[in-house]
C-alpha cells in the first residue's frame, strides 16, 4: 500500500478524533468491525495462530491482538500479527495504516 493511500485511510479512521486516545480507539473499533466477530488465520513468530478479536491496552501497549494457538487463548501486541493466505484486504490494509500511525 503507498504512503499517500495508508495516510488517507489513517484520516478516515481518525476523522472525528482530537486525541491520540480517541484515534487509538477508532483504530481498535476499525478492526474489530472488520473481524465481524469472525476469525482470522494470522501469523506470529513462524506459528500460524487465529486472531479472534482487537482490545486496546492503553497508551502504554497499544492495541492488542486476541489469539487462539493450540487450543489456548493469548494476547499480544498487534505488531507481531501478520495475516495469512486470503486474509480480508481490508484487515491487511488497516492493520497497515495502524502501524503507521504509530510511527508518526
Amino acid at each position: 500500500m503507498k504512503k499517500c493511500d495508508l495516510d488517507r485511510l489513517i484520516e478516515d479512521v481518525t476523522v472525528d478524533c482530537y486525541t491520540d486516545d480517541e484515534e487509538r480507539c477508532s483504530f481498535c473499533v476499525a478492526i474489530d468491525e472488520c473481524l465481524g466477530g469472525g476469525r482470522v488465520a494470522v501469523r506470529i513468530a513462524g506459528f500460524d495462530t487465529t486472531l479472534t478479536g482487537v482490545d486496546d491496552g492503553g497508551d502504554r501497549r497499544g492495541l492488542r491482538a486476541k489469539v487462539r494457538h493450540g487450543g489456548r487463548a493469548h494476547v499480544v501486541t498487534l505488531f507481531d500479527i501478520e495475516p495469512v493466505g486470503d486474509a480480508d484486504p481490508e484487515l491487511k490494509e488497516l492493520l497497515a495504516a495502524y502501524r503507521e500511525w504509530c510511527g508518526r
